[in-house]
């Protein structure tokens, strides 16, 4: 049987010309915990499941994804150490991990939660002791914290959704009323007639 990699992007085949370059292929262990642990350093995704991959017992990763020292090359066979997890891979970009960028000072950082405090918009005398400018702006833009119990916002969007049904039903009588006397006076609306108005 000829093994193949299961890495990601990896095409090495267990092939006369890769043994004689040293690639070697190791199984995935059968260790639940080494498995998971492989698996997640894969990152290898089962298009069908949407799930990270899950390897067969004939699943073999190549050597070119370990280290030189996760290898003991003591004896005749090429063995990987005890508890070594393939390392080296070249994801594409959208699975590579983008690196992290460290904050050069400290004034750039947040401040811990705790050591400020904001006044909610429904504090009234703290909203009070601010700037009028600063109070309106805080209580319109940072009002979003509910307040109100799930059936209790349930009830007040029934009511609005009963009134916005009441308001398209008065919209439409208008209009109705307003066709209707139209054709019955024979007059148009003041839209059909143009008035030269002094500016």
């Amino acid at each position: 049987m000829v093994f193949s990699c299961c890495a990601v992007i990896c095409s090495n085949r267990q092939t006369a010309e890769n043994k004689d370059n040293g690639v070697t292929f190791h199984r995935v262990p059968k260790n639940k915990e080494q498995r998971k642990l492989w698996v997640q350093a894969l990152c290898r995704i089962d298009l069908s499941t949407g799930q990270l991959w899950e390897p067969t017992n004939f699943s073999y990763i190549c050597s070119q994804h370990f280290r030189p020292e996760d290898f003991d090359r003591t004896g005749q066979t090429v063995r990987l150490r005890k508890n070594v997890v393939p390392s080296v891979f070249l994801f594409p970009s959208n699975l590579q991990r983008k690196p992290v960028k460290k904050r050069t000072t400290n004034t750039s950082q947040r401040t811990p939660a705790s050591d400020v405090e904001v006044p909610c918009s429904k504090d009234k005398e703290a909203l009070e002791n601010l700037d009028s400018s600063i109070a309106q702006a805080i209580a319109s833009d940072h009002s979003y914290i509910i307040t109100d119990s799930p059936r209790e916002l349930k009830r007040k969007l029934d009511d609005l959704i009963e009134q916005a049904e009441i308001l398209q039903q008065q919209l439409y009588n208008a209009t109705h009323r307003k066709k209707c006397l139209h054709t019955a006076t024979g007059v148009g609306t003041l839209e059909n007639y143009k008035c030269d108005l002094p500016e």
